[in-house]
């Protein structure tokens, strides 16, 4: 998989500075894992919350930050898309869930690159088999590749 890994966040607020080796080796997985074809192309940034609102006010015309956008584009192409993740809204869920802010980002990659594949939770059904799916991962990728066990 071809797979960039983009930093959009003010130095002098955020202090996170991904293992881009170590979140290159989680996608790959994933896309391994869901029979992604090896010239794939996906593009992770990680940025804040002011810009997630944006793009979320934009896109989806909801006007506050979320946690993860995900913007599918030419599978045909192979070129899944772009998951943009908001480190801010992350370190929240992470303090509120209990776990390290890895684990809670991990989950929100896991659920935009399934976003990226079509997958939904707009309906119940849809829902349990995505976030089914989504935990599956979780299980199987997160301690192989950031050697932490989920909490």
């Amino acid at each position: 998989m071809e797979i960039a890994i983009h930093l959009e966040l003010d130095p002098h607020n955020d202090t996170y500075l991904p293992d881009n080796h170590r979140w290159v080796g989680f996608l790959e997985s994933i896309g391994q894992e869901m029979h992604c074809e090896e010239e794939a192309e996906v593009c992770l940034t990680f940025t804040d919350d002011n810009t997630i609102k944006n793009l979320n006010s934009q896109y989806r015309e909801i006007d506050r930050p979320t946690d993860v956008l995900s913007f599918p584009q030419d599978m045909e192409n192979n070129i899944l898309g772009d998951i943009i993740v908001s480190v801010e809204k992350a370190k929240v869920q992470a303090e509120e869930k209990g776990h390290d802010l890895e684990q809670e980002l991990a989950l929100l990659v896991a659920h935009g690159f399934l976003h990226l594949l079509g997958y939904d939770h707009a309906e119940p059904e849809e829902e349990q088999r995505m976030f089914s799916l989504q935990d599956r991962l979780l299980q199987h990728y997160y301690h192989e590749c950031f050697g932490k066990e989920l909490v």
